[in-house]
């Protein structure tokens, strides 16, 4: 065992002494390996936060009830403690016409026209929230049904096609994530793939040599193997901090757009088993690269000889 392990790390430690000495050519195809992995990485953090904004959407299921214009305060207060006696609804408050014309004021921009206007149009809201254990789209539709038929009451509003809309977008970048990744995970099987068919060109005859000592191709294969999996070590550590770069430079505009919006929400980072997946996926991608075109040229050596 101790034999197998020391030929295993005097492998490793030649191919990578092998690559350092042809740094210019090691480097460039370790670029190439990391913009590989940065595509559908990025594609995927994407996503990732697209989905968490969904999940944040999908969690809020409280109505918006516009009541009649000639419906006053008294009458609205009336109406919300009505509703609020269904077994489910958990709270229910109102927004008199003065406080919706506020916010309009201070969230859409134009204050100005807002205190121009003689009469306030708008009408008063009751902000309407179900029980938690209620965040189906058909109970939902059920409740908003339910509340449609009161008097006093013009329209009841809860955004969930935006949600679905969204959740159905998401599943196809899901799937596009999975694809794209499948594609460049062939792209750098045959970069490495490419390095080491050049690489088996040029020590053709010591290869030759050393199969006509008694070498295995097993063991001829060996470094060859670990100059694939080093290949991939060094394209998937740059590919992660070239996604760390991206994600770094756009974070700050992220975060002035949610404060624009009033939101808490904060972009995510990839946590560490997703810079696993990467690191290892780039590692087994290059492993299976040099495998593949070393098996076929020890193949074409047996077969001449």
């Amino acid at each position: 065992m101790k034999h197998y392990l020391s030929l295993h790390a005097r492998a490793a430690l030649h191919s990578l002494g092998q690559l350092f000495e042809k740094r210019f050519s090691t480097l460039f195809n370790s670029v190439v390996i990391a913009i590989a992995l940065t595509l559908p990485a990025v594609f995927y953090l994407a996503v990732h936060n697209l989905s968490e904004i969904s999940q944040h959407l999908g969690d809020s299921n409280q109505l918006t009830v516009f009541l009649d214009t000639g419906i006053n305060l008294k009458q609205a207060r009336q109406l919300a403690r009505t509703i609020n006696k269904r077994r489910d609804i958990t709270h229910v408050e109102v927004i008199s016409k003065q406080q919706g014309l506020d916010e309009l004021a201070q969230y859409s921009g134009y204050a100005d026209t807002i205190i121009a206007l003689k009469e306030n149009p708008l009408p008063i809201v009751l902000d309407v929230k179900p029980i938690k254990r209620i965040n189906s789209a058909d109970e939902l539709d059920s409740i908003m049904t339910e509340l449609r038929t009161m008097k006093g009451i013009d329209l009841v509003q809860l955004d969930l096609m935006v949600v679905k809309r969204l959740r159905a977008t998401l599943d196809i970048g899901q799937t596009l994530v999975r694809i794209i990744g499948l594609l460049f995970g062939f792209a750098v099987i045959f970069i490495v793939g490419n390095t080491i068919r050049l690489e088996l060109q040029t020590r053709h005859n010591e290869i030759e040599v050393t199969k006509l000592m008694g070498a295995t191709n097993r063991f001829v294969r060996r470094p060859f193997l670990y100059t694939g999996a080093w290949l991939g070590l060094f394209g998937s550590i740059l590919a992660c901090l070239l996604v760390t770069a991206i994600y770094s430079s756009i974070q700050s505009p992220a975060d002035q757009l949610s404060g624009l919006y009033q939101s808490q929400f904060q972009l995510s980072f990839l946590d560490i088993s997703d810079i696993l997946i990467i690191v290892i996926s780039g590692m087994c991608a290059g492993i299976i690269g040099a495998w593949l075109y070393a098996n076929s040229h020890l193949r074409r050596i047996d077969l001449l000889s």
